[in-house]
């Protein structure tokens, strides 16, 4: 008994320091997380700080690397796991330039996992930066390795670089879960290189590249994210000349990859995105190249600048469309799905957008920007995240017959000198919320929508509705059927049926009241009797209702004329047992 009650207080014991110690940790670390990508031959090891090229000298004296610092043997930091206990670094090299390495090392728990500032000629060489509030961040720091390391669940970006830090290679590393970017790299960061690296279901851009030139953004899986999968932004000043090929771009949440701003002789090149597509949108953008080797769903994304007269054969199979400064153009009979704009003008007039699909965008159905004279026509506009039509600065747009069902905003109209209806009919709004009394398929009453634009002529009919007078529910009925009267409290009827319990087969009457036919009910058992009513509209639109009765058939009564059976059976019965009681009494 003794030993089972020590047993059960060291077990107690060691629970309750485990729970402590997750408790206490930053940033929820997980223990099997970190387990998983543990390095092996691991030493546990405190915080380090190398300030300047004579503490690394220093730092080897003190017997913590190997290595002579030079190009064919750097200094070399491995093997270590560190919990920075919420300090402010786990490794922080500033004022470096000779050659050193970091390998196969884990830190969690601190503010930078790796930190270098002002640092050239550095490796970071598959290690584990994650649980910290940044994994990898550079600053000032030049000709600098970063590959092979994950860098996941970390509260800020996963790698961050910025302030002037150029040439530096980004490869091959797993950016996973950060709450902000997967990488990023920010202010005047030019000639980098970013490839071969995993960046999704990050809570920011999975890559994002602001205020930096000249870099190159290839072959990168860069899914699941809650921003943009690719984002290059400038507005204050330009960001050009930079690369952006080969990625596999694949449903974040935004837009698979997003020029924002002022962007100039950028190149987007072969990349492949599912689920999301590319924005342009800012000033002067019209130097960048998008040529249609860039897919979305496997459908090439047209991207047209300064053209006039633009037909179906320019936009053969297209999942996305995109103009800027074109005029006289058509784009008709196309379906931009399940990208994240289906189609979208810039600075452009006189452009017709008709018959076309553009539904489930992430964004918008079609975007219009600082463009003019268009005519958008007879398009499906159904279930985009953010909006169906947007029109942004832009007038004397005329837009009608298109359909506009289950968007988060049908339509934003952001100066309001649209003309959202030709004069005679205008659009179908599923969010509408007026009459057709005449059943002339117009509203009633206009609708209005954002900054007070309105279609005047609105698509509208009441769809009908019905209700059973009689019979009434559970009613029985015996031999002869039931007579019915509906009542149609709304809207109109084109054609009126019934069915019979599960039967698909449907019988067809014209007036309001009327019977059930009698050689259907007498083809039906006893029992329950379900009937359905049905109407239909010219516009195809159907209301139900159903009522359940009793079909019982009475006994039949048999008669002999002038005379009652019953009355009659009673009287032989009797006169037979008085004969019989006579036979007895004489002894037969």
């Amino acid at each position: 008994m003794k030993k089972r009650f020590q047993l059960f207080t060291t077990l107690l014991i060691l629970s309750i320091s485990i729970f402590f110690s997750y408790q206490f940790s930053s940033g929820g670390f997980d223990s099997k997380e970190f387990d998983r990508n543990k390095p092996t031959n691991s030493v546990i090891s405190s915080k380090i700080l190398i300030d300047g090229n004579q503490g690394w000298v220093d730092f080897k004296n003190a017997g913590n690397c190997t290595g002579q610092g030079i190009l064919t043997d750097p200094y070399i930091i491995e093997n270590l796991i560190i919990n920075g206990s919420g300090s402010a670094y786990g490794i922080f090299i500033k004022f470096s330039d000779v050659y050193f390495k970091i390998t196969n090392c884990s830190v969690y728990n601190s503010g930078t996992g790796i930190e270098l500032s002002n640092v050239d000629n550095g490796y970071l060489v598959g290690n584990n930066l994650s649980f910290n509030n940044y994994g990898i961040e550079l600053r000032f720091s030049n000709y600098n390795t970063i590959s092979g390391n994950i860098v996941n669940n970390n509260t800020a970006d996963g790698i961050r670089v910025e302030n002037w830090s150029n040439n530096n290679n980004i490869s091959n590393n797993i950016a996973l879960n950060n709450n902000y970017a997967g990488i990023i790299l920010e202010d005047y960061c030019d000639f980098n290189q970013i490839s071969g690296n995993i960046a999704n279901n990050n809570n920011g851009a999975g890559i994002a590249l602001w205020y930096s030139d000249n870099n190159t953004i290839d072959k990168n899986i860069v899914h699941y994210n809650q921003d943009n999968g690719i984002y290059l932004y400038a507005y204050s000043e330009f960001f050009e000349n930079n690369t952006v090929r080969e990625n596999s771009v694949a449903d974040n949440r935004l837009y698979g990859i997003n020029l924002r701003g002022r962007g100039r002789n950028n190149r987007i090149i072969n990349n492949l995105m599912v689920g999301n597509g590319l924005m342009v949108a800012g000033l002067e953008m019209t130097s960048n190249i998008v040529p249609p080797s860039n897919l979305v769903n496997g459908k090439p994304i047209y991207y047209y600048i300064n053209k006039v007269g633009l037909g179906s054969g320019d936009f053969f199979n297209a999942g996305q469309v995109i103009l800027e400064n074109c005029s006289n153009s058509v784009i008709n009979d196309l379906n931009v799905s399940y990208g994240s704009v289906g189609i979208s003008l810039f600075n452009s007039f006189n452009i017709s957008i008709a018959n076309n699909q553009a539904n489930y965008n992430k964004m918008y159905g079609i975007y219009l920007s600082s463009s003019d004279l268009n005519t958008i026509l007879d398009n499906e506009v159904k279930f985009n995240n953010m909006k169906g039509i947007e029109l942004d600065y832009c007038q004397d747009n005329i837009i009608y017959l298109n359909n506009f069902i289950g968007n988060q905003y049908n339509a934003q109209d952001f100066i309001g000198n649209n003309q959202w209806d030709n004069g005679v009919i205008g659009n179908y709004w599923d969010d509408y919320d007026g009459k057709d009394t005449d059943d002339d398929g117009i509203g009633d009453t206009s609708y209005s929508f954002y900054q007070d634009a309105i279609d005047n002529y609105p698509i509208w009919w009441d769809p009908p509705a019905l209700s059973i007078i009689s019979p009434i529910e559970s009613q029985e009925f015996g031999n002869n059927p039931p007579n019915f009267i509906i009542s149609l409290d709304e809207g109109n009827a084109d054609t009126m049926w019934y069915s019979i319990n599960t039967s698909s087969e449907k019988y067809y009457f014209t007036e309001l009241n009327g019977s059930i036919s009698q050689e259907l009910w007498e083809s039906i058992e006893e029992g329950n009797v379900k009937i359905t009513f049905y109407v239909s509209d010219l516009h195809s639109l159907i209301d139900s209702q159903e009522v359940n009765l009793i079909k019982q058939i009475p006994l039949k009564t048999i008669t002999i004329p002038g005379y009652n059976l019953i009355f009659l059976l009673v009287v032989i019965s009797f006169g037979v047992k008085l004969i019989f009681i006579r036979i007895r009494r004489k002894g037969f």
